[in-house]
């Protein structure tokens, strides 16, 4: 009798600490690639994770692609700039003359049923030690 009520007790405690120690949360996120068939639908300013963190897109009178964009303190212009279908390529130019590859897509971020229109940046972002992003989502203003 000892070891059945033990057993019931064990039991109950461990569903009722599923029930009502843990929050149980489901997020569904995706990102859907987005080809517009006018380059100036992509022009905008599209907004990092921090105010420091932007990408400014425009399009000339003729037609050429001039992107510049702020990494914290580092500013940068994209040159040798190429869109195919979603995806944008380019190689930034920082202010001391060095350089970089560019590579993003344009598209719609999914979480939780709510599309946003932006570009997920591929890049190599130490944000803290041992803490490194590889790819973020700039959200078009």
């Amino acid at each position: 009798m000892k070891r059945f009520f033990a057993l019931a007790l064990a039991l109950l405690v461990a569903c009722s600490l599923q029930a009502f120690g843990q929050k149980n949360k489901h997020k569904q996120k995706s990102f859907e690639p987005v080809v517009k068939q006018n380059f100036e639908d992509y022009a905008g300013r599209y907004a990092g994770p921090d105010a420091d963190h932007f990408i400014e897109v425009r399009v000339d009178s003729v037609g050429r692609w001039i992107v510049t964009m702020n990494e914290g303190a580092r500013r940068a212009t994209l040159k040798n700039v190429r869109v195919d279908n979603a995806r944008l390529t380019g190689e930034r130019v920082y202010e001391d003359g060095s350089t970089q590859g560019f590579e993003a897509t344009f598209g719609n971020r999914v979480l939780n049923g709510e599309r946003t229109f932006g570009m997920i940046v591929d890049l190599n972002w130490e944000v803290s030690p041992g803490v490194t992003l590889q790819k973020v989502f700039y959200k078009r203003e």
